[in-house]
């Protein structure tokens, strides 16, 4: 099961630390991005492509967009 993070700081240091690859899903009226680390999946949903970019500029990991 994922685990939801609310805050952008902390999914940014989670992925920082222990990501292995970030995986960007454009739904109906939301994007999700989700982060892959060796023991779970981590899911933060964002409104706009402009915050995306923003969480992936400062995160060093291969994107893969859906």
């Amino acid at each position: 099961m994922p685990k939801e993070v609310k805050n952008k700081e902390e999914f940014i240091k989670i992925a920082s630390n222990r990501g292995k690859k970030i995986v960007v899903k454009k739904t109906d009226n939301a994007f999700k991005v989700k982060l892959r680390t060796p023991k779970y999946l981590y899911v933060i949903k964002l409104n706009s492509e402009k915050e995306v970019d923003e969480i992936l500029s400062q995160i060093k990991l291969p994107v893969e967009r859906l």
